[in-house]
């Protein structure tokens, strides 16, 4: 794997197949929604709860949605944002460079096994914030997020770091519940942003911002491309 710059002052120890972000000698750990003694029925609630009750989605068109959009990349570096159980390993192409991030050390132990079991030799995992990423500018060619934005409690500072990690041109694909989608107005986690919100925050941060319909329950699908 090529070698992840990291930002200045930041440092990391090895944690089995996890890497921790160390700031000022210290180890830094959050809080997750989804504690992590919770981590192994994660996949579980997701697919049988959240994501046919809570989103009203249909898993086969999500899956596909993101078949669509994953699958076309070869020896690129790619970040995940919000990696959870690692459940997309499956539409990463080996041949990349994948750096994973979420809060949950939990989690992201069941995505390393997951990437290991599956033949990736090119990935490195973080347990650190989408709002503080560890990562020197221009580092990605790609980066997504997939189900986990509304999770975010500062959009503005997620946008600016992704700008900020991402090449010029590179591109960041992503799938979120909005309000103006949950026409059974059932209760879901985190923050909704409509459609109009999320277009204006990366707008303002110099992204080229596209819905791409068809969308599928609460969940809407956009590409922001950084415009040069």
């Amino acid at each position: 794997m090529h070698k992840i710059i990291l930002k200045e002052g930041i440092e990391t120890k090895k944690d089995g197949l996890i890497n921790r972000v160390l700031k000022e000698g210290k180890v830094q750990s959050y809080s997750p929604w989804l504690m992590n003694m919770f981590a192994f029925t994660y996949d579980v609630i997701m697919k049988k709860s959240v994501i046919p009750k809570k989103l009203a989605a249909d898993i086969t068109l999500h899956r596909k949605k993101n078949k669509e959009y994953l699958t076309g990349f070869r020896e690129k570096k790619i970040l995940e944002l919000g990696t959870g159980s690692g459940s997309i390993c499956n539409y990463i192409d080996p041949s990349n460079d994948y750096v994973g991030v979420d809060i949950s050390k939990g989690l992201l132990k069941k995505a390393g096994k997951r990437f290991k079991k599956s033949g990736h030799r090119h990935f490195e995992l973080f347990v650190a914030s989408a709002d503080d990423l560890p990562f020197s500018k221009d580092s990605f060619d790609f980066a997504f997020c997939n189900l986990s934005f509304n999770f975010f409690q500062d959009a503005q500072r997620v946008v600016n770091e992704i700008k900020r990690v991402l090449k010029n041109e590179g591109q960041f694909f992503c799938s979120v519940p909005v309000p103006e989608k949950n026409i059974k107005r059932n209760q879901i986690n985190g923050t909704l942003r409509s459609e109009k919100e999320l277009k204006k925050i990366f707008e303002k941060n110099e992204f080229d911002f596209k819905e791409l319909p068809p969308h599928n329950g609460a969940i809407f699908y956009f590409l922001a491309s950084k415009m040069s």
